[in-house]
């Protein structure tokens, strides 16, 4: 007769480390796909050319989103002219904005010339959890009474994710999902210190000024040492970065005073992103939708000195399958100096200020493939044309124009773009300033 477990908190963490080898061979559900490269991940697996079907329908927004509830996202300026690869949001305050200048952008390339050689290019997808039903069986070789439902047979069951808590002063709640293959980390509030405030004079007097505001090399230290102290491997990721928008936000232009007080129209995040970028075969990979460099980000909250959460820790292992490219120069350079695929010219707009773009490099961008209710995530070979003089734009955090270079997914966006009005969606917020 087999015996019958009610998990405690201990029982549960000790299941959690006898899960963890599960986690970490997800990568093993290709088994027929040959193996090219093992460093620092469980390695890329070449797959035979256009094995991940047409890419012209793919999503082009990417829905990763910061882990703490003080990020929101503020309707984005119609001044803006929209390039594909507009900067990120920050965290702002709930204010109605004022009223901006109206602004266009014209792009003037500054760069060399720039060759593709090419036809084809690898498109990498993600392999993600599988089917674990076989290895919960082996290791659940016992019944689970929860007291309320008895599992009497693992092989039915699969298990997607798991939770736990960790219950201590700036304690964390952790999940980790087997199904998409990625571990989180947020806030336990509960250990936590938390605002007492219960008027809006307490409320200001709490506030944060620019004083407070932490040095990059401090923010940067703060993450290195958790991450450390974690045990969080960073072989497939490039130096850490601080992500210039989420820390300071202001409501108005004329909040760019560099005094310490704030403003009443200003707002300071509590909450500031180093992003260590991802990086495969060297090539820095992008979010979609947003311009900014992706891969494992480390929230910090300035006013504890201490990481609030971590997200986008995910297994890094892909599948590799050619695909044609556009390597036409002219077109390429063409679509950039036109601010790119969704670039919009507000004919309301009163000034023009010349942008200047320098030589591209080719670099890769994430895109999500829905098929068959899931969605897979995609990397997709890229040219980003760097914008040299992106202080100039009033508004905004525009730093790049990104072009994919899969010809399906380029004709397919020219397409939308010239066979209709393109509206644009794309949220983002007054330009930081530190």
């Amino acid at each position: 007769m087999k015996k019958i477990i009610f998990f405690s908190g201990a029982a549960a963490f000790l299941l959690l480390l006898a899960l963890l080898p599960v986690f970490n061979n997800l990568y093993q559900n290709n088994k027929t796909a040959k193996k090219l490269l093992v460093s620092g991940h469980g390695g890329i697996f070449k797959v035979a050319d256009g094995a991940f079907g047409p890419l012209a329908s793919l999503n082009n927004v990417s829905n990763t989103a910061s882990s703490d509830s003080s990020a929101v996202s503020v309707p984005r300026p119609e001044s803006t002219a929209l390039g594909f690869g507009v900067g990120t949001t920050g965290a702002v305050s709930g204010k109605i904005m004022p009223p901006y200048e109206m602004v266009n952008y014209k792009y003037v390339y500054k760069g060399e010339d720039f060759k593709l050689d090419s036809d084809k290019m690898e498109v990498f997808k993600r392999i993600k959890g599988k089917n674990n039903a076989g290895q919960m069986s082996s290791l659940l070789s016992v019944n689970i009474d929860l007291g309320l439902i008895n599992f009497s047979n693992p092989d039915q069951y699969t298990l997607q994710n798991i939770s736990f808590a960790q219950n201590q002063a700036y304690g964390y709640l952790f999940n980790i999902s087997l199904e998409e293959g990625n571990i989180s980390l947020y806030t336990n509030w509960n250990y936590w210190p938390q605002s007492k405030c219960q008027d809006q004079a307490c409320w200001d007097a709490e506030k944060l000024t620019k004083a407070d505001v932490l040095g990059d090399d401090t923010l940067i230290s703060i993450a290195n040492d958790f991450v450390k102290n974690y045990g969080i491997s960073l072989n497939t990721y490039d130096n850490p970065e601080v992500v210039k928008t989420s820390n300071i936000v202001y409501a108005s232009a004329a909040a760019k005073s560099l005094s310490s007080t704030v403003p009443a129209d200003e707002f300071i995040s509590e909450y500031v992103n180093v992003v260590y970028p991802l990086k495969i075969n060297d090539k820095i990979i992008y979010e979609n939708g947003a311009g900014s460099k992706t891969g494992l980000s480390v929230t910090i909250n300035i006013k504890e000195k201490k990481v609030s959460s971590v997200y986008n820790l995910n297994t890094q292992d892909y599948q590799s399958s050619n695909y044609s490219i556009e390597n036409s120069w002219g077109k390429l350079k063409g679509i950039a100096e036109k601010g790119g695929l969704y670039a919009w010219t507000n004919p309301e707009a009163t000034k023009t200020v010349e942008l200047e773009l320098g030589t591209p490099t080719v670099e890769y961008t994430k895109y999500w493939q829905y098929l068959d209710n899931k969605s897979e995530e995609l990397l997709i070979p890229t040219l980003v044309f760097p914008i040299l003089n992106s202080d100039a734009m009033p508004y905004g955090n525009q730093t790049n124009i990104a072009i994919p270079l899969v010809r399906d997914i380029l004709d397919s966006q020219i397409n939308v773009r010239d066979g209709g009005v393109i509206i644009p969606l794309i949220t983002t917020t007054e330009k930081a300033v530190r």
